[in-house]
Protein backbone atom coordinates (compact mmCIF):
# COMPACT_ATOMS: atom_id res chain seq x y z
CA UNK A 1 0.00 0.00 0.00
CA UNK A 2 2.84 1.80 0.91
CA UNK A 3 4.24 1.92 -2.49
CA UNK A 4 1.03 2.50 -4.17
CA UNK A 5 0.45 5.63 -2.23
CA UNK A 6 4.06 6.77 -3.58
CA UNK A 7 3.09 6.23 -7.04
CA UNK A 8 -0.06 8.13 -6.97
CA UNK A 9 1.31 11.05 -5.09
CA UNK A 10 4.17 11.10 -7.54
CA UNK A 11 1.69 10.62 -10.61
CA UNK A 12 -0.03 13.90 -8.58
CA UNK A 13 2.60 15.71 -8.39
CA UNK A 14 3.91 15.56 -12.14
CA UNK A 15 0.52 15.95 -13.31
CA UNK A 16 0.14 19.22 -11.05
CA UNK A 17 3.50 20.61 -12.01
CA UNK A 18 2.37 20.06 -15.79
CA UNK A 19 -0.78 22.01 -15.64
CA UNK A 20 0.89 25.25 -13.29
CA UNK A 21 3.50 25.45 -15.94
CA UNK A 22 0.36 26.25 -18.09
CA UNK A 23 0.14 29.49 -16.00
CA UNK A 24 3.60 31.69 -17.27
CA UNK A 25 3.09 30.12 -21.00
CA UNK A 26 -0.40 31.57 -21.62
CA UNK A 27 0.68 34.94 -19.90
CA UNK A 28 0.61 38.00 -22.13
CA UNK A 29 4.20 38.22 -21.66
CA UNK A 30 5.24 35.02 -23.04
CA UNK A 31 3.31 35.09 -25.95
CA UNK A 32 4.31 38.69 -26.96
CA UNK A 33 8.43 37.14 -26.67
CA UNK A 34 7.33 34.39 -28.75
CA UNK A 35 5.15 36.12 -31.36
CA UNK A 36 7.95 38.90 -32.14
CA UNK A 37 10.30 36.12 -32.34
CA UNK A 38 8.81 33.66 -34.45
CA UNK A 39 5.36 34.92 -35.75
CA UNK A 40 5.29 35.10 -39.73
CA UNK A 41 3.02 38.08 -40.52
CA UNK A 42 4.27 38.51 -44.43
CA UNK A 43 2.42 35.24 -45.22
CA UNK A 44 -1.34 36.86 -44.72
CA UNK A 45 0.25 40.42 -45.32
CA UNK A 46 0.34 42.08 -42.28
CA UNK A 47 2.86 43.74 -40.38
CA UNK A 48 4.36 42.78 -37.24
CA UNK A 49 2.60 44.95 -34.52
CA UNK A 50 -0.57 43.89 -36.32
CA UNK A 51 0.57 40.46 -36.11
CA UNK A 52 1.33 41.06 -32.37
CA UNK A 53 -1.91 42.53 -31.32
CA UNK A 54 -3.77 39.39 -33.27
CA UNK A 55 -1.61 37.11 -30.84
CA UNK A 56 -2.62 38.84 -28.31
CA UNK A 57 -6.18 38.56 -28.89
CA UNK A 58 -5.78 34.83 -29.50
CA UNK A 59 -3.95 34.40 -26.26
CA UNK A 60 -6.67 36.06 -24.56
CA UNK A 61 -9.13 34.18 -26.06
CA UNK A 62 -8.20 31.00 -24.59
CA UNK A 63 -6.38 31.90 -21.65
CA UNK A 64 -8.17 35.20 -20.04
CA UNK A 65 -10.96 35.16 -17.96
CA UNK A 66 -12.90 37.47 -20.13
CA UNK A 67 -11.78 36.51 -23.79
CA UNK A 68 -10.74 39.07 -26.48
CA UNK A 69 -13.14 39.42 -29.50
CA UNK A 70 -11.38 37.47 -32.87
CA UNK A 71 -11.80 39.59 -35.89
CA UNK A 72 -13.13 38.04 -38.66
CA UNK A 73 -11.68 40.22 -41.30
CA UNK A 74 -7.70 41.77 -40.52
CA UNK A 75 -7.15 44.87 -43.06
CA UNK A 76 -9.66 43.34 -45.91
CA UNK A 77 -8.62 40.32 -45.60
CA UNK A 78 -9.18 36.79 -43.69
CA UNK A 79 -8.97 36.80 -40.32
CA UNK A 80 -10.22 34.00 -37.39
CA UNK A 81 -12.60 32.35 -40.02
CA UNK A 82 -15.16 30.37 -38.10
CA UNK A 83 -13.14 27.08 -37.92
CA UNK A 84 -9.84 29.26 -35.90
CA UNK A 85 -12.73 30.52 -33.26
CA UNK A 86 -13.88 26.88 -32.96
CA UNK A 87 -10.83 25.44 -32.25
CA UNK A 88 -9.60 28.72 -29.84
CA UNK A 89 -12.42 27.58 -28.04
CA UNK A 90 -11.91 24.21 -27.71
CA UNK A 91 -8.02 25.11 -26.58
CA UNK A 92 -9.75 27.59 -24.06
CA UNK A 93 -11.96 24.40 -22.55
CA UNK A 94 -9.10 22.53 -22.43
CA UNK A 95 -6.78 25.33 -20.58
CA UNK A 96 -9.64 26.07 -17.78
CA UNK A 97 -9.56 22.04 -17.89
CA UNK A 98 -5.73 21.41 -17.09
CA UNK A 99 -6.16 24.43 -14.50
CA UNK A 100 -8.89 23.46 -12.50
CA UNK A 101 -7.62 19.77 -12.31
CA UNK A 102 -4.06 20.89 -11.47
CA UNK A 103 -5.91 23.19 -8.86
CA UNK A 104 -7.54 19.79 -7.64
CA UNK A 105 -4.75 17.74 -7.29
CA UNK A 106 -2.63 20.74 -5.52
CA UNK A 107 -5.65 21.11 -3.21
CA UNK A 108 -5.71 17.43 -2.42
CA UNK A 109 -2.15 17.35 -1.94
CA UNK A 110 -1.88 19.96 0.59
CA UNK A 111 -4.50 17.92 2.22
CA UNK A 112 -2.37 14.61 2.17
CA UNK A 113 0.93 16.58 3.34
CA UNK A 114 -1.32 18.16 6.18
CA UNK A 115 -2.12 14.55 7.39
CA UNK A 116 0.72 13.25 7.64
CA UNK A 117 2.58 16.32 8.88
CA UNK A 118 0.13 15.86 12.01
CA UNK A 119 0.91 12.45 12.43
CA UNK A 120 4.54 13.34 12.01
CA UNK A 121 4.89 10.91 9.52
CA UNK A 122 7.81 13.22 7.46
CA UNK A 123 9.41 10.74 6.09
CA UNK A 124 6.13 9.59 4.16
CA UNK A 125 6.66 13.07 2.84
CA UNK A 126 9.49 13.03 1.73
CA UNK A 127 9.15 9.86 -0.37
CA UNK A 128 6.72 11.17 -2.06
CA UNK A 129 8.03 14.36 -3.10
CA UNK A 130 11.38 12.49 -4.06
CA UNK A 131 9.03 10.09 -6.18
CA UNK A 132 7.30 13.22 -7.77
CA UNK A 133 10.39 14.83 -8.78
CA UNK A 134 11.62 11.57 -10.64
CA UNK A 135 7.75 11.65 -12.18
CA UNK A 136 8.64 14.98 -13.48
CA UNK A 137 11.69 14.18 -15.07
CA UNK A 138 10.83 11.03 -16.41
CA UNK A 139 7.39 12.93 -17.94
CA UNK A 140 9.75 15.48 -19.80
CA UNK A 141 12.24 13.05 -20.64
CA UNK A 142 9.64 11.26 -22.29
CA UNK A 143 8.17 14.31 -24.01
CA UNK A 144 11.71 15.39 -25.12
CA UNK A 145 12.53 12.08 -26.88
CA UNK A 146 9.47 11.24 -28.72
CA UNK A 147 9.25 15.49 -29.64
CA UNK A 148 12.78 14.41 -30.83
CA UNK A 149 12.21 11.78 -32.89
CA UNK A 150 9.42 13.59 -34.79
CA UNK A 151 7.97 16.31 -33.98
CA UNK A 152 5.34 16.58 -35.83
CA UNK A 153 4.02 13.04 -34.91
CA UNK A 154 4.13 14.25 -31.41
CA UNK A 155 2.59 17.37 -32.01
CA UNK A 156 -0.11 15.21 -33.82
CA UNK A 157 -0.47 12.64 -31.18
CA UNK A 158 -0.49 15.71 -28.87
CA UNK A 159 -3.31 17.16 -30.53
CA UNK A 160 -5.64 14.02 -30.56
CA UNK A 161 -5.63 13.52 -26.90
CA UNK A 162 -7.71 17.07 -26.48
CA UNK A 163 -9.44 17.62 -30.25
CA UNK A 164 -11.62 15.77 -32.50
CA UNK A 165 -9.81 14.82 -36.05
CA UNK A 166 -9.68 17.38 -37.95
CA UNK A 167 -10.23 20.25 -35.77
CA UNK A 168 -7.23 21.75 -35.28
CA UNK A 169 -4.90 21.43 -38.90
CA UNK A 170 -4.60 24.68 -40.76
CA UNK A 171 -3.28 26.01 -43.77
CA UNK A 172 -0.04 26.93 -43.66
CA UNK A 173 -1.33 30.09 -45.39
CA UNK A 174 -3.70 30.68 -42.86
CA UNK A 175 -3.49 33.73 -40.02
CA UNK A 176 -3.47 30.95 -37.00
CA UNK A 177 -0.60 29.45 -38.99
CA UNK A 178 1.13 32.87 -39.29
CA UNK A 179 1.09 33.47 -35.99
CA UNK A 180 1.81 30.73 -34.23
CA UNK A 181 4.79 28.48 -36.33
CA UNK A 182 6.21 25.33 -35.59
CA UNK A 183 8.76 27.30 -34.09
CA UNK A 184 6.78 29.27 -31.53
CA UNK A 185 5.08 25.70 -30.21
CA UNK A 186 8.77 24.15 -30.15
CA UNK A 187 10.11 27.14 -28.02
CA UNK A 188 6.66 26.73 -25.62
CA UNK A 189 7.51 23.20 -25.25
CA UNK A 190 10.80 23.52 -24.01
CA UNK A 191 9.92 26.05 -22.03
CA UNK A 192 7.24 23.81 -20.64
CA UNK A 193 10.01 21.63 -20.10
CA UNK A 194 12.28 23.92 -18.21
CA UNK A 195 9.03 25.05 -16.23
CA UNK A 196 8.36 21.02 -15.11
CA UNK A 197 12.20 20.57 -14.36
CA UNK A 198 12.58 23.09 -11.71
CA UNK A 199 9.51 22.07 -10.48
CA UNK A 200 11.30 18.58 -10.17
CA UNK A 201 14.73 19.93 -8.93
CA UNK A 202 12.43 22.11 -6.08
CA UNK A 203 10.62 18.86 -5.00
CA UNK A 204 13.94 17.52 -4.38
CA UNK A 205 15.00 20.10 -2.36
CA UNK A 206 12.10 19.75 -0.37
CA UNK A 207 12.19 16.16 -0.02
CA UNK A 208 15.37 16.99 1.64
CA UNK A 209 14.16 19.44 3.81
CA UNK A 210 11.12 17.09 5.01
CA UNK A 211 13.65 14.82 5.85
CA UNK A 212 15.98 16.73 7.80
CA UNK A 213 12.64 17.96 10.32
CA UNK A 214 12.07 14.68 10.77
CA UNK A 215 14.79 13.80 11.78
CA UNK A 216 15.50 16.74 14.15
CA UNK A 217 11.91 15.44 15.59
CA UNK A 218 12.84 11.81 16.25
CA UNK A 219 15.85 13.14 17.76
CA UNK A 220 14.29 15.53 20.02
CA UNK A 221 11.81 13.13 20.90
CA UNK A 222 14.66 11.10 21.59
CA UNK A 223 16.52 12.92 24.01
CA UNK A 224 13.56 13.94 25.69
CA UNK A 225 12.79 10.36 26.78
CA UNK A 226 16.10 9.53 27.83
CA UNK A 227 15.97 12.87 30.13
Amino acid sequence: MRRVETALVAVALALTAAGLALIPLTSQWFTAQLSARFSQPAVVGIDQAKAAGLAEAARSHVSDFVPAELPRSVDGRSGFDETSVSHLTDVRRVISGARLAAGLLAGALTLWMALCTARGDYGRIARGLRAGAWACFGLVAAAAVFATVSFDAFFAWFHSLFFAPGTWVFPSDSLLIALFPQGFWIAAGIAWGALVLLTGGALVLASRAVSRTGERRINSASAQTKA
